[in-house]
């Protein structure tokens, strides 16, 4: 076999091997872009959730504390939560907040801990060929609130 039919074969077959392995390329990093967004969004919604616990569990009643020596929630806690979450929660392209709840661990009366959970979806590109529409996304944090002596 002469050199000139042995290297045709090469670029023959580098180019099959090319044609072939480049679309699947162009997809994994089209997939870890969409990923990479729902990962951004995730990261959003955590600090989001966390700033808005720990703030709200300095909303405590100052009066009642004092008086009383107990932990008792302002009236408008509710309310900041919600400030706090949508002043700090800067959605990434193609998201939108879903949910955005909260639960009191023990009570309200003398509350230990505010855990604050948010979710959102993220609105695919480049996985929508594959069937996936939305990546949903889940993200928590809690506030202690400090005792008072």
């Amino acid at each position: 076999m002469k050199t000139e039919d042995i290297l045709k074969n090469e670029k023959a077959s580098s180019m099959i091997l090319s044609a072939v392995l480049l679309p699947v390329f162009v997809m994994l990093i089209a997939f870890v872009i969409d990923i990479g967004g729902s990962m951004m969004l995730k990261e959003e919604l955590y600090k989001a959730c966390l700033i808005s616990a720990e703030e709200t569990s300095k909303a405590i009643d100052l009066n009642k504390a004092q008086t009383e020596g107990l932990n008792n929630l302002n009236a408008d806690f509710e309310q900041v939560i919600n400030d706090y979450f949508q002043k700090n929660f800067k959605p990434v392209k193609n998201a939108s907040l879903s949910n955005l709840d909260y639960e009191v661990i023990d009570s309200i009366e003398n509350p230990k801990y505010i855990l604050v959970a948010g979710q959102a979806q993220y609105k695919t590109f480049f996985l929508k060929i594959i069937g996936i529409e939305n990546i949903n996304v889940h993200s928590q944090a809690q506030g202690r609130l400090r005792r008072i002596k």
